[in-house]
């Protein structure tokens, strides 16, 4: 997606790349949770520099994903700073890089397997785990499905990636 600026429906933008920026964090061993208020943060930068006229054209998902790769390397310095480097490796284990590896690999999974379901499944999936998430109510009356629905293709997502997941390990 390439927009001017001032023509951005960040709404959109955010239900449709969210995902990825939020996976794209996790590969780099950002944990969870971390990954997720990095991914606000970013949007909420873009957001001001686009406001601030400093977003010459607008590329997505690329911008938000150089955006929170530098947002994401800022934190894991200040990590380092916090524990230093003797407590880092025990403190934050999760930034070795063959763990990182392991990760990028399983959010690489993940996405080919959400990329093989139906546009339903990927839209009923991305609306739960995207920022901020969704009930699974809000989702079925958004699509047009059952709430019963909605969590038969949430379970039927998560097995197709658990299995896919089983057979790289």
């Amino acid at each position: 997606m390439v927009a001017e600026p001032g023509h951005v429906d960040w709404d959109a933008a955010v239900r449709v790349h969210n995902v990825r920026v939020i996976a794209s964090l996790v590969a780099l061993s950002i944990p969870f949770a971390q990954a997720e208020e990095l991914a606000s943060q970013t949007w909420a930068r873009l957001l001001e520099q686009e406001r601030a006229g400093k977003l010459p054209e607008i590329r997505l998902p690329g911008l938000a994903l150089r955006q929170a790769r530098f947002l994401a390397l800022t934190w894991l310095t200040e990590r380092r700073r916090e524990v230093g480097p003797a407590g880092l490796e025990m403190v934050h284990a999760d930034t070795d890089p063959e763990r990182a590896l392991i990760v990028r690999r399983d959010v690489q999974t993940a996405l080919g397997v959400i990329a093989t379901c139906s546009r339903s499944a990927q839209l009923v999936f991305h609306l739960i785990y995207d920022h901020p998430p969704l009930t699974h109510e809000v989702v079925a009356e958004r699509v047009g499905l059952s709430t019963q629905r909605v969590r038969q293709i949430l379970c039927e997502v998560r097995k197709k990636i658990r299995v896919a997941l089983e057979q790289t390990s």
